[in-house]
């Protein structure tokens, strides 16, 4: 894909655009593919990219929206988003084989969750861990979020090891914020060696996507103050990972084998799906911690990216809840393969609520 002289993205193939629309107009309204396997599987698409500037959007899959089918939209998306935007406007203006890493990341988001856009008809403010069946199986609609990103200033600390750093916003397609993002970003040369991987993870993306399975049914009840009582249900994207999960006080381990589809331009696991990967567990570990008919809505997120995860190894993402109070939660999350140190560490302040079933 390459930019023309307004910004507007256009295909590197030629594509058929309605009568009387340029090619141009027409990406600048729906956009083209991200390039990478995961962002193109999550559904983003940019719609602009200039020097140091970007314009994505996504239209949420099931496997990334949120703890249930029900409710609203979780913040494992927007961050996906978020740091896809970032990497477009990071690598905007480099060389063919030059495209830029987050090493830290920083999400602060705006508003509580029940502000933010609903993934069902007329979904009522309940437990964000209720299942479908007990939130009135409220059919679950397409949301869309748009991002936009631009480099703020570009630093060495030696020559040809260049750091961007990024910011972005993301919104909904009306224009109102939902969470802005920072990173800082490492520009790398990708190999011959890198090419071959993602050329492979790529076809194997193409070949074993996401598909959207369902989640298992959990047992739920209402007690008479009208809290739910229930066996909370899997993160949509754990069960899309087949991951195992396995809970021990305080802490939850998550195990899974990660798929060529969480690839990013380099071969290896992109740090959008590391973003949602660490927001899964976020969720899971305060579904088994909290009240049930409790909600959480992440606040902050602080991301460090120490080294690349792959696709070859075993990935395991350990969450810890460092504190639970009233109103507030701090969870910790690394993720790493085998018996290495840790390659992502994340830190999250999460807010917490209750809420009750509508009487009918």
């Amino acid at each position: 894909m390459i930019g023309d002289e307004a910004g507007i993205l256009t295909a590197g193939g030629a594509t058929e655009a309605a009568a009387g629309t340029a090619p141009a107009d027409e990406a600048a309204r729906t956009g083209v593919p991200v390039g990478s396997p995961f962002a193109d599987a999550a559904g983003a698409r940019l719609l602009t990219t200039a020097a140091g500037r970007a314009t994505a959007t996504m239209t949420i899959p099931a496997w990334l929206a949120g703890p249930t089918p029900g409710g609203h939209l979780g913040t494992a998306a927007v961050a996906a988003l978020a740091e896809i935007a970032m990497g477009a406007a990071g690598n905007a203006g480099l060389a063919a084989d030059e495209l830029t890493q987050t090493a830290a990341l920083q999400l602060h988001t705006r508003g509580p969750a029940e502000g933010w856009p609903g993934l069902g008809a007329a979904a009522p403010a309940v437990s964000v861990f209720v299942p479908a069946q007990a939130a009135g199986r409220t059919r679950p609609r397409q949301v869309e979020l748009r991002a936009e990103a631009r480099v703020q200033d570009t630093e060495a600390d030696e020559a040809g090891a260049p750091l961007r750093r990024v910011t972005a916003t993301v919104s909904t397609p009306g224009g109102r914020p939902l969470a802005t993002a920072s990173a800082i970003r490492a520009v790398v040369r990708s190999t011959s060696a890198d090419r071959d991987r993602a050329e492979d993870a790529a076809g194997l993306a193409d070949r074993a996507g996401p598909t959207d399975r369902g989640q298992a049914d959990a047992a739920a009840r209402q007690t008479p103050d009208g809290l739910v009582r229930h066996r909370p249900p899997s993160h949509p994207l754990l069960a899309e990972l087949a991951a195992d999960v396995d809970h021990d006080g305080d802490r939850v381990t998550l195990r899974l084998t990660p798929p060529a589809w969480l690839a990013n331009r380099l071969g290896r696991v992109h740090t959008a799906a590391s973003c949602a990967l660490v927001e899964a567990a976020i969720g899971t570990v305060l579904a088994r911690r909290l009240p049930t008919g409790s909600t959480v809505h992440t606040l902050s997120l602080d991301l460090t990216v120490v080294r690349f995860l792959t696709l070859e190894a075993e990935v395991t993402a350990v969450a810890t809840v460092r504190h639970l109070g009233r109103r507030l939660a701090v969870v910790d999350v690394e993720v790493g393969q085998a018996a290495a140190p840790p390659s992502v560490l994340g830190r999250a302040t999460v807010s917490r609520t209750s809420h009750r079933l509508s009487q009918p």
